[in-house]
């Protein structure tokens, strides 16, 4: 009867705060992962994430999966800070903690992929000269995360970011970048980041139809990967660009 009570007391709160409660938990960080990917959903959630991943507890697989939350979890921090240094400062909290989930096992692709993203972000943050000789250690990393894992989209997104930015004269370009988004896009179709920068590569490509079809794909992603970074970045991005390309009919999820 008490859990029953206290189940529906913590229902209660959840629709309070405009989300419906988190599945039950199948491992211990279950509900921290629900937390981080939908913070967007209630004003608690990062913090209620932090206080699980905060105790250095278990082992082996689990102890990975801490690890690896503990770095996306400093990503978001890092992401919603305005000042240079202070994201700085969390941008090395997660790279230090993709490091250690490295060392820990050097084949679990999170470690790589975090490293990188954390990294990446670092050297943005230095400009462009610290970003291009730091270039070749980011992308390794990545490419050892698909090595360990062939369908690890984000390092597919990663590396295909890399291939947009770079000019021709140093192996980058939109047609590369393509390839490489496509390919992430197989692995997991409903990363909604992936889709949008398709269909940006795609309008620079001067192909605004596929993009128009890429982003009808996106703003009909039922259930998209990260639904908070979809929400609130890849979503109104993806309807700004395609207002801009003269609008269009969103394609029926899962096209």
């Amino acid at each position: 009867m008490v859990n029953h009570i206290a189940a529906a007391v913590f229902f209660y709160v959840m629709l309070s705060l405009g989300a419906a409660p988190a599945p039950a938990a199948g491992t211990r960080y279950a509900r921290a992962r629900y937390w981080l990917l939908n913070w967007h959903l209630g004003p608690a959630y990062l913090d209620s994430c932090a206080a699980v991943l905060a105790p250095a507890v278990g082992c082996g697989a689990e102890r990975e999966e801490r690890l690896e939350l503990r770095a996306r979890l400093l990503m978001v921090k890092g992401d919603r800070e305005s000042s240079p240094a202070s994201r700085a400062g969390w941008y090395a909290s997660a790279r230090a903690a993709a490091e250690t989930l490295r060392a820990l096992n050097e084949r679990n692709p999170s470690g790589h992929v975090w490293w990188a993203v954390a990294q990446g972000r670092i050297l943005e943050l230095q400009g462009m000269v610290a970003a291009a000789r730091g270039a070749a250690a980011v992308r390794r990393e990545n490419e050892r995360a698909l090595e360990l894992d062939r369908d690890c989209a984000l390092a597919g997104f990663a590396l295909g970011r890399m291939y947009e930015a770079l000019p021709g004269l140093l192996g980058g370009g939109a047609k590369k970048a393509e390839v490489r988004y496509r390919r992430a896009l197989a692995s997991d179709s409903n990363y909604t980041i992936i889709r949008l920068a398709l269909a940006r590569v795609l309008v620079r490509l001067g192909r605004c139809e596929e993009a128009r079809a890429e982003l009808g794909r996106l703003l009909a992603t039922a259930s998209p990967s990260n639904p908070a970074e979809a929400a609130l970045e890849d979503r109104p991005t993806a309807t700004a660009l395609l207002d801009s390309l003269g609008g269009s009919e969103p394609a029926r999820a899962g096209n």
